[in-house]
């Protein structure tokens, strides 16, 4: 894992802002994220070729951490 993060990847959120039951996953997702950022790079893959590939995850991830809020709120954190 590198020392920082790189600029292509959206900030992480202050685990205060989120609800306890998500900030460990929003962090371990956001980690993932910087790595494949890290390794893509390094294996040479074209600078668009990343953005396109951290904007398709990121709005992916964005769907998956809506819908788990969302069980949050409804309490079935489960879901």
């Amino acid at each position: 894992m590198p020392d920082t993060m790189p600029s292509i990847v959206p900030p992480l959120p202050d685990e205060a802002e989120l609800p306890p039951e998500l900030a460990a996953s929003v962090k371990r997702h956001h980690q993932h994220l910087a790595a494949l950022v890290t390794s893509l790079r390094a294996a040479g893959v074209d600078e668009d070729v990343v953005t396109a590939s951290v904007t398709q995850l990121v709005e992916s991830y964005g769907r998956e951490l809506t819908a788990a809020m969302q069980a949050v709120v409804r309490g079935t954190p489960d879901v």
